[in-house]
Parts: C-alpha cells; sequence; structure tokens
C-alpha cells in the first residue's frame, strides 16, 4: 500500500484542510487532519467542490466531516489521488 504524503505548499495547488470527527457532535471519537489539493478534492466530489466553496466565501481554514472515521476517509482521499482501493494491489 502506498503511504499519502504531505502535500508541499504551492499557490497554484492550494491545499484545503479537511477535519474528520468519528463522533456526530464533534466533541468524542477519534479526530484526525487531513490536508489535501483543493482541485482534487472539487474534481472528485460535489460535496467538497459546494464546501471549498462556502469556506472561500467565509474564511473558513477548512472542512469539518462529523461522523467520518479517518481511516475510511482515508481510503477515500487514496482513491481520489490513486484511482485505488485497498486490495487492488493484491493479486487474485
Amino acid at each position: 500500500m502506498r503511504a499519502l504524503r504531505v502535500l508541499p505548499k504551492s499557490p497554484w495547488l492550494p491545499a484545503a484542510a479537511v477535519r474528520t470527527t468519528a463522533g456526530n457532535t464533534g466533541n468524542t471519537g477519534d479526530r484526525e487532519t487531513f490536508f489535501a489539493h483543493q482541485a482534487v478534492l472539487a474534481a472528485h466530489s460535489p460535496f467538497f467542490k459546494s464546501q471549498l466553496r462556502k469556506a472561500d466565501t467565509n474564511n473558513m481554514d477548512g472542512i469539518a466531516l462529523h461522523g467520518v472515521e479517518p481511516d475510511t476517509f482515508r481510503v477515500l482521499l487514496r482513491f481520489m489521488y490513486t484511482d485505488t482501493l485497498p486490495g487492488d494491489d493484491e493479486e487474485s
């Protein structure tokens, strides 16, 4: 499995902070912050495209996803960047 690397800061490909919380209230469960290129998030998801527009308009510092396990978002992010899922690299 390939590891996702920390994104270098770039004015041409701005990154967005996506914060996941496992609990529905945001006060419980695991929390983790992921950084991903805004263009990648927006290209793969109408939800993220909409959230990034709101964040830009409201000067927010990121997107919060409540009720999403960090491991689940890690798999989604891997798919967005590599078009692979865990187990895809295993031979049948």
